[in-house]
């Protein structure tokens, strides 16, 4: 699936002494910034945010730029499944130049 990556920032932080780290991004899931409507009457686009493990990083070129992103489901904190970016492949600046 195609998407634009909106933002992406390694972060690491002490959480109760437990080391924190990874990529914090934003994401959308099309490729065109063409008007959009929802059915339930939403316009626009809501971003997606995630955080990845820090040794992805290498796998994010140009930001902004259209990513092919692939997912995998795995069990959110409530047990129901959530899909996870398991990785992405830059595809485009979102120009249309590589």
């Amino acid at each position: 699936m195609k998407g634009i990556l909106l933002y992406a920032k390694p972060y690491s932080m002490n959480d109760n002494g437990v080391q924190k780290s990874g990529i914090s991004m934003s994401y959308l899931l099309t490729e065109t910034l063409s008007p959009s409507q929802q059915a339930d009457g939403g316009k626009g686009f809501r971003p997606c945010r995630e955080s990845l493990p820090l040794d992805m990083q290498d796998q994010i070129q140009t930001v902004p730029g259209i990513y092919a992103f692939k997912f995998n489901l795995v069990p959110g904190s409530n047990g129901k499944p959530q899909m996870r970016v398991a990785s992405l492949q830059y595809v485009e600046n979102c120009t249309g130049k590589k």
